[in-house]
């Protein structure tokens, strides 16, 4: 295989480089603006369609997996709840639709560990892509800003500024105003994207190989973010 340089999380161990990083958000953003017209192609090619339209429902299937459920560490108490929540999840979709933001590529996992970098020429490099969905763009956006505050230990003032460079290729289509808008919306439903992704990969294995690479309690933790409306949603 073609050596593409490092993990960015290496990359940037000794010190977080912010022009790079703003970079690489550019250009995947606009990989996915450009593959807004070509989802049907890849829903054909099999990979999961998580669009606005279809998450309410793949959520509604999902809570109805009860033994499961409980068996990851929920409650009876904590279901009648996830069942009750399903109304507030069709309410954001529809009104995250009403944007001109459209659903396209994404990578489920998107973050520093699965980025990588080649020092000298600086080229970019996205790996994992076992794991794209389609789907509303900006999970992968939240969730590749959440890890790297996290992973760097990001000052806000930093975060809010990388934030702010990342939108640029969206302003194309909407206000900032209504990027920030869409933001809070999805704050509120990042959970439920995670949740998806682990999912996935539950079904896509051996429960036993999955079992030696995850923890229990895995699904239960995210399910508690949307349940109690933590808006600090949990990554993979």
């Amino acid at each position: 295989m073609y050596d593409s340089g490092i993990p960015l999380h290496q990359a940037f161990k000794d010190k977080f480089k912010t022009d790079v990083f703003i970079q690489m958000m550019k250009d995947y953003s606009i990989l996915q603006i450009n593959t807004t017209d070509k989802i049907e192609m890849f829903i054909k090619m099999g990979v999961p369609d998580w669009r606005l339209e279809k998450m309410p429902k793949l959520y509604d299937e999902l809570i109805t997996e009860e033994e499961f459920l409980i068996g990851d560490g929920l409650n009876k108490d904590d279901l009648i709840i996830l069942k009750n929540k399903s109304t507030q999840l069709h309410s954001i979709c529809e009104k995250l639709s009403t944007f001109n933001i459209k659903d396209t590529f994404c990578h489920a996992d998107f973050h520093d560990k699965n980025i990588l970098i080649d020092t000298h020429s600086l080229q970019i490099t996205i790996i994992d892509l076992g794991e794209v969905a389609i789907t509303y763009p900006f999970f992968s956006f939240l969730n590749c800003l959440h890890m790297a505050k996290e992973n760097f230990a990001l000052s806000n003032s930093i975060y809010e500024k990388i934030k702010l460079e990342c939108f640029k290729p969206w302003l194309e289509f909407e206000s900032q105003e209504h990027l920030y808008e869409i933001l809070n919306l999805m704050h509120q439903c990042w959970s439920i994207h995670a949740f998806l992704s682990e999912y996935r990969v539950l079904i896509s294995i051996d429960p036993t190989d999955y079992a030696n690479f995850s923890k229990q309690g895995r699904f239960a933790e995210k399910l508690r973010h949307w349940i109690i409306g933590d808006t600090n949603a949990p990554t993979k």
